[in-house]
């Protein structure tokens, strides 16, 4: 009797581990879902190969670079751009962009998006952005809500940065943003003649030296 009741219980156990594979197994396969999101708004091929991606918090949007020119309208400047994709509609944005809306006169790259997906930073050579732009790379700030973009890589005073900045990442919040400069006049006092790292504050609109 006791074999008998072991050999049911085995089988048992044997049942309900089954059972709880399978359901794992279901679960997995209904979130296991991959997309591919670097293509056109209306479907098709893109056109260049993407890169660099930043995900918002909740996974709503998607920032990246492509080199595509046919996943958003006005993207006639044939090299690289910055891009913001809503995975919930699956349709595109061009990042870098000029106030008329066409792509920058030169390469963007390097995006990071705030948590609520509203503001985007990235590095850009174009000069055509924003007001002030100069001809070394700098790093914009795209607000989507607002449809602006701001030049972050300045001084406290409005003064572009006189070297190449680079590599930006932006707070959770989007209130700053922290990148490394070549430049020497965005702070007094820089003299090391090296790469430094900076903080824009884009509510008080001041630039302070970080790596001192």
């Amino acid at each position: 009797m006791g074999d008998l009741f072991d050999t049911r219980r085995g089988v048992r156990v044997r049942a309900i581990r089954t059972a709880s594979i399978a359901a794992c197994v279901a679960l997995l396969a209904s979130c296991a879902v991959i997309e591919r999101s670097s293509v056109p708004t209306g479907g098709g091929e893109p056109s260049g190969a993407s890169s660099e991606p930043s995900l918002n918090l909740d996974g709503h949007w998607l920032a990246f670079t492509s080199g595509a020119a046919n996943l958003a309208p006005n993207d006639g400047n044939h090299t690289t751009d910055v891009f913001v994709r809503d995975q919930q509609t699956h349709t595109i944005q061009l990042v870098s962009r000029t106030p008329g809306g066409a792509a920058g006169n030169a390469a963007s790259d390097k995006a990071s998006i705030s948590d609520d997906g509203t503001r985007i930073a990235f590095r850009s050579s174009a000069t055509d952005l924003a007001g002030g732009g100069n001809a070394v790379p700098a790093i914009y700030v795209r607000d989507l809500t607002a449809g602006t973009t701001t030049r972050v890589s300045v001084a406290t005073d409005g003064t572009a940065a006189n070297g190449a900045s680079d590599t930006p990442k932006i707070s959770g919040n989007g209130r700053y943003v922290v990148f490394a400069s070549d430049a020497n006049n965005l702070v007094p006092g820089d003299g090391n003649g090296r790469t430094d790292v900076f903080l824009r504050d884009l509510q008080t609109n001041t630039t302070e030296l970080v790596s001192q």
